[in-house]
């Protein structure tokens, strides 16, 4: 009887060295599930009226069937179908070490934290490039107005 405990510990233990994924484990860790649903929502939302538009004389057809194009949209683009090759992602530009270094910053206060308030100084940070072009605007035009009489030279 212990040889066969000894033979299922030995199992488990192998079977989470071989199965263990640390890059699954990331991306599951950082939210990407969560941050992957708000994408799909936000492409579905500006996607769909674009696929209808540019349907052209098919779009009022089309528009009749926008429930098919929300159903493509959760079986295609939805996190179980995404979670794999975003993992993949983390496989190709970090090390097993560097992923689970990553896991144990993502699990301490300061990394969760970090996850925490990701999203909100992401969408300040793109405010700022929006601001930054708008305001420089002016320089934009006169950059291209030299340009353009350059090009007439």
């Amino acid at each position: 009887m212990q040889l066969v405990k000894r033979g299922v510990v030995i199992a488990l233990l192998w079977s989470g060295c071989v199965w263990a994924d640390p890059a699954q484990d990331l991306v599951n860790l950082i939210n990407s599930e969560q941050q992957a649903e708000q994408l799909q929502a936000q492409l579905q939302a500006q996607l769909i009226p674009l696929i209808i538009r540019g349907a052209g004389e098919h779009a009022q057809e089309l528009a009749k069937h926008r429930d098919v194009l929300e159903a493509w949209f959760v079986r295609y683009l939805s996190w179980p179908a995404m979670s794999a090759e975003v993992a993949a992602i983390y496989r190709k530009h970090f090390t097993d070490a560097e992923r689970k270094e990553l896991i144990a910053f993502y699990q301490s206060p300061v990394g969760k934290k970090s996850l925490d308030t990701m999203p909100a100084i992401f969408q300040e940070s793109s405010l700022v490039g929006q601001s930054l072009a708008e305001r420089n605007m002016p320089a934009l035009q006169a950059m291209l107005d030299e340009a353009k009489r350059n090009a007439t030279k």
